[in-house]
């Protein structure tokens, strides 16, 4: 019998370990590599079933977020509510923006809407610091004329009425055709009624407007507001007895002019569409401004509506009035409803008003609260004005890109400095001063700050032949 050694025993021993151990390694590599490749086909089948999840998002993208849409704006309507009911009524202003829907005024409506949340914020600090002060900017409504919603629905309270004219949807010759018609609808909602309607005055703007600061309803309005309250109306349902007081306030646009020698006829023919003799008053009495900017009493808004939508019916059905008066011919309706309805204006002169200042025609912002940017401005060098140092037009804007991707089409800033009696120049001739371009860096300056804080809208909605309609289950003539 043979006799195995101790050394012969240990080298065995450790074979066997050895195999065991690599046995070990061989089954946990094989285990982590069936690991690994189920980790691999469950990511695939993961990734598959995310990127099935998304298409259908996509596919339903208007449905899903039609719905988040209207529980954010019901939670903030109760809460909204509710801080109402604790707040004993006052009067206030509602902002009332009109639009077609257009890119044009969308990307321009986006810009101003954010600015308005800037200066309620302005608004609310200046509360803290100073309690008693009052707070009257308080709503804001765009009132979109249009048979479908549009992308901006889910962005700007809306309230969307149908337009008199479908066509008017995508392109008319005149939308703003549609804009009195528009108001009286809105007038008609439950919208109007926010915040008590004895309360309410209406500012009426354009979308092309810049707030920079909280407007307050001045004392003319507010004295017009308070004999309102007491009812001291005379018979004919006016305030202030044979003297009327005013309760508006308007701009004076040097474009409109019915004193010109050739328009007080056409403005008595007018007038005599009312069919009604008290209607048909002095010429004189016709404002030079328009429905914005202005500030009025909502009754006011009402006494005077039904004038305004049939005279600018009227212009449109009469060829020579049209020609006459031409693209500010809803302005004329406007300025026309108020006086045969007797509704006093006070209209402010450019940089005295409390409403607009209008560079590059204004140096500075003086005492308005809002920047209008209708006129473009071009700085040029040279008698022959040939040579461009800056220049920016809002009318370039006009395309869904400019509304989407609003970063994307930055205004560029006027220049950092000017040197005082430089050569350059405005192309009507006027030189631009240190002062000048400060208020344009400043109007610049707003809008680049308010796009800077703009989402990018991928809703692909509402406007091109090649997209869907857009539909946010909106209701006609409610706050969406």
């Amino acid at each position: 019998m043979t006799t195995k050694t101790p050394t012969l025993l240990l080298k065995k021993k450790r074979k066997a370990t050895t195999f065991w151990c690599q046995s070990f390694v061989v089954v946990s590599l094989l285990v982590c590599f069936l690991g690994q490749l189920k980790a691999i086909f469950s990511s695939s089948s993961s990734s598959s079933v995310e990127n099935d999840a998304r298409r259908h998002q996509k596919q339903n993208q208007l449905q899903h977020d039609h719905h988040r849409y209207h529980r954010e704006k019901e939670d903030a309507k109760m809460v909204f509510t509710e801080k109402e009911e604790e707040e004993e009524p006052r009067p206030h202003i509602h902002v009332l923006a009109t639009s077609n829907g257009s890119p044009y005024l969308n990307w321009q409506t986006r810009i101003m809407y954010r600015t308005f949340l800037d200066i309620l914020q302005q608004q609310q600090q200046q509360q803290l610091e100073q309690p008693n002060a009052e707070k009257h900017m308080k709503y804001f409504t765009r009132l979109l004329h249009r048979r479908t919603d549009d992308e901006l629905m889910k962005e700007v309270p809306t309230v969307r009425v149908d337009s008199l004219h479908p066509s008017c949807d995508k392109w008319c010759a005149f939308p703003v055709h549609d804009r009195p018609d528009a108001i009286k609808k809105w007038l008609q909602s439950e919208d109007a009624k926010r915040g008590g309607e004895k309360n309410k005055f209406v500012l009426m703007i354009e979308t092309d407007y810049v707030f920079k600061r909280p407007m307050q309803i001045p004392s003319p309005l507010m004295e017009y507001h308070r004999s309102f309250l007491q009812q001291k109306n005379t018979r004919k349902g006016e305030v202030g007895g044979e003297e009327q007081k005013a309760s508006a306030i308007a701009f004076h646009f040097n474009y409109i002019n019915p004193h010109y020698p050739s328009l007080p006829p056409v403005m008595e023919r007018l007038m005599q569409k009312l069919n009604d003799p008290k209607k048909i008053v002095d010429t004189k009495k016709i404002l030079a401004s328009g429905p914005a900017p202005t500030l009025i009493y909502l009754d006011s808004l009402n006494r005077l509506i039904d004038d305004y939508i049939v005279i600018t019916e009227e212009i449109e059905k009469d060829e020579d009035a049209k020609k006459k008066l031409g693209w500010v011919r809803e302005m004329y309706a406007y300025s026309i409803a108020a006086a045969t309805s007797n509704v006093k204006h006070i209209v402010e002169e450019p940089r005295k008003t409390m409403l607009i200042s209008q560079p590059p025609a204004d140096d500075d912002l003086y005492e308005a609260s809002m920047y209008h940017y209708t006129w473009g401005a071009r700085y040029v060098r040279g008698k022959d004005k040939s040579s461009i140092a800056w220049d920016w037009d809002k009318r370039p804007y006009i395309d869904v890109k400019h509304v989407r991707e609003p970063g994307k089409y930055m205004p560029p800033m006027p220049p950092e400095f000017i040197e005082e009696g430089g050569d350059l120049k405005l192309l009507d001739g006027t030189l631009v001063t240190s002062k000048l371009n400060d208020v344009m860096r400043d109007l610049i300056g707003t809008m680049r700050n308010a796009i800077q804080r703009l989402d990018t809208l991928d809703y692909n909605c509402g406007w091109l032949d090649t997209e869907p309609k857009c539909d946010f289950r909106c209701q006609t003539g409610e706050l969406c």
